[in-house]
């Protein structure tokens, strides 16, 4: 072990006190661990450091699959933001069924001359029609938007006021529009 010198006679002379210099002096003790006593704190050591090495493998694991679940959870959420209308990017398979202005209500007349033949349908009914096939709309308020749109077309006529009825004109219906047309 180290012993500490506390007092030589340069510091007496100066009137310094031992008290002040006792962190400033050390002496070191020669070592009379036998050889023994070194190489089993050896094993020892080498023991801990084996151990601490699996716990963090065993972190490092952990930490992968904790990447890999925040990975997925960030991919759900973006697909759900895709399909709420709130991405701030569009995957770029979404870019032809995410639709806007003018685009929204030719699709929705051929969703509505496919599916009911142009006859009257709920404007809230003919949004899921319009959603179950995959199409988006582009807004904050996908249902407003929509419709907004099938106001605007000249091939959507209201049925009655303040009812949400609407059908196709007549020659919106698909029975006088050839397919490619449409």
């Amino acid at each position: 072990m180290r012993e500490l010198r506390t007092e030589s006679p340069s510091t007496q002379t100066a009137g310094v006190t031992s008290a002040s210099v006792n962190s400033l002096i050390w002496v070191a003790e020669p070592i009379e661990q036998p050889v023994e006593l070194l190489a089993e704190q050896s094993k020892k050591l080498l023991r801990l450091i084996e151990e601490e090495q699996q716990q963090i493998n065993v972190c490092q694991e952990m930490l992968e699959r904790l990447v890999e679940e925040r990975d997925r959870h960030e991919h759900s959420l973006r697909e759900i933001e895709s399909v709420l209308g709130t991405s701030a990017q569009i995957k770029l398979e979404d870019v032809s069924r995410r639709l806007r202005g003018q685009r929204i209500w030719e699709v929705a007349v051929e969703v509505l001359a496919d599916e009911r033949g142009g006859e009257e349908v709920h404007y809230k009914e003919w949004f899921e029609l319009f959603r179950s096939q995959g199409h988006l709309i582009v807004g904050k308020d996908p249902m407003n938007t929509f419709l907004t749109q099938i106001n605007r077309s000249p091939a959507v006529r209201r049925v009655g006021k303040r009812t949400g009825r609407y059908r196709l004109r007549g020659s919106f219906r698909r029975e006088n529009v050839p397919p490619a047309t449409l």
